[in-house]
């Protein structure tokens, strides 16, 4: 996940990785939510096994032995999740760093095709 900051004090470190760690579980929850009624609804779907990856995302977090401050987790990189969409635009943002700082209004826009119910 690239999500950086720049902090002076242990005290302002603590509470920006104490934020980062509640968003992330927030956006954990609605993915599994999501997940599990589609493993529910859809038992016959060939796209079982990701949902069923999806229920293990980021499910355990684990702490470096040789830098204690560096915490680490694994992702289900599913296009649903909601966890690994945050990762996925964290990392197109730092791709595309250099351009995004000219512009005076970035935001990122999704163009899909219109799509309708029967």
């Amino acid at each position: 996940m690239i999500e950086t900051t720049k902090v002076t004090t242990s005290q302002e470190k603590a509470n920006f990785s104490q934020k980062l760690l509640v968003k992330r579980r927030q956006a954990l929850i609605i993915a599994k939510s999501c997940a599990y009624s589609l493993v529910q609804e859809c038992p016959e779907s060939f796209l079982l096994p990701a949902y069923r990856r999806t229920l293990q995302c980021g499910q355990y977090i684990y702490r470096s032995q040789k830098d204690p401050s560096k915490v680490t987790s694994q992702f289900c990189r599913g296009r649903w999740c909601v966890a690994c969409s945050r990762i996925r635009t964290g990392i197109q943002i730092a791709k595309f760093e250099g351009v995004l700082e000219t512009m005076e209004e970035p935001y990122f826009l999704t163009i899909g095709a219109e799509f309708s119910l029967p």
